[in-house]
């Protein structure tokens, strides 16, 4: 399955894991992020800097870059760091919605 072209998803990062694990095992990775991702709901807690809500950002930063979903990891990792750091979350937490929401999109349109 070879990646779709957009600025959500990194083709080559993609398209090398899913040569390493094959499009049903990559199906269910991406599945596991999505679920990852519901559980996180709307981020905030993220934001607020909620000790578990981080836990599950984390994970969530290191799996979406796995599966080359590059721009979702960068911006989710901005939250981290912002809540991390005691900063205003405010900027991060909107560019990791519309990040989050980008990939859904990408996903959705998936057969």
């Amino acid at each position: 399955m070879t990646a779709p072209v957009t600025d959500d998803v990194d083709a080559k990062v993609r398209d090398q894991m899913v040569g390493l694990v094959g499009d049903a095992r990559m199906a269910e990775f991406e599945s596991m992020l999505l679920r990852r991702l519901d559980g996180l709901g709307d981020l905030a807690p993220c934001g607020r800097g909620d000790p578990d809500a981080l836990a599950e950002l984390h994970k969530a930063v290191s799996e979406s870059g796995m599966l080359g979903f590059a721009r979702l990891s960068g911006a989710l990792r901005a939250l981290e760091h912002a809540a991390k750091a005691g900063a205003d979350p405010s900027e991060a937490l909107i560019g990791a919605r519309t990040a989050v929401a980008g990939v859904r999109a990408v996903m959705a349109g998936r057969p």
